[in-house]
């Protein structure tokens, strides 16, 4: 079941990686953006089943009694996602996701049960990330997701897209959403992504499953998903 959680989230760092695949192999790189600024991007505050976030003005709630990562353990799998891609890199390769981790922030990451106990079949897992991505050529939620799926090429998981993208409006704003087929080592798993590009991020959720009947507590998030009205301008 460990295997089955740390492949899960290794999926969200393949989403991460898609913006430093926007060029022709044979051009060089050009330098990564940036790491942001300490306080730039609100981890935000989970009060009881309620996330809320001041720099998205962002909120929603997990379900009830899932088992919810806390900061450490975030980044912790998201090292060990890079550390499992980038087993039998080069150093530059290891340069440009050491990049893509330090300016992924993955927000929420909740399982439906605890990873210290012993369960049958796959963890349903969701997450909020946020990536600061390069507007110029990240353009839509389009864009990024297809890159994401280009990431995958030569990894430990095959990523295919099912049927076309769409837009789906959640919480009021037009997210792009995606279904995705996953195949891990360990079995198939199926992805449901909705992007929005925000202040210069990606905004993901990231739903992955291999249950219909785990589909409910998605769209329970989903329901409960709200932004806060833009601030309008003082005259």
């Amino acid at each position: 079941m460990k295997k089955l959680i740390s492949t899960s989230v290794l999926t969200l760092l393949l989403l991460a990686t898609a913006a430093g695949q926007t060029r022709p192999a044979q051009e060089e790189p050009p330098a990564p953006p940036a790491p942001l600024e300490a306080g730039q991007v609100d981890p935000g505050r989970l009060v009881g089943e309620k996330y809320s976030n001041e720099f998205f003005g962002l909120s929603f709630s997990v379900p009830r009694g899932w088992f919810i990562q806390d900061s450490a353990a975030r980044r912790a799998t998201l090292e060990m996602g890079k550390d499992t891609l980038t087993a039998n890199a080069d150093q530059r390769k290891k340069a440009q996701m050491d990049a893509v981790v330090a300016r992924t922030n993955v927000l929420v990451s909740a399982l439906k049960h605890s990873p210290y106990s012993v369960t049958a079949g796959f963890n349903a897992h969701f997450a909020c990330i946020a990536e600061r991505v390069p507007t110029a050529v990240v353009r839509t939620g389009a864009d990024y997701i297809n890159m994401s799926l280009a990431v995958a090429l030569g990894s430990p998981i095959k990523m295919e897209l099912m049927g076309r993208m769409r837009s789906e409006r959640v919480g009021g704003r037009l997210f792009t959403a995606a279904d995705v087929k996953a195949t891990l080592p360990q079995g198939v798993v199926i992805q449901k992504y909705y992007v929005l590009l925000n202040k210069g991020h990606a905004l993901t959720f990231i739903y992955s499953y291999s249950d219909e009947t785990d589909l409910p507590a998605l769209k329970g998030i989903l329901a409960s998903v709200a932004f806060k009205p833009a601030a309008r301008p003082r005259p």
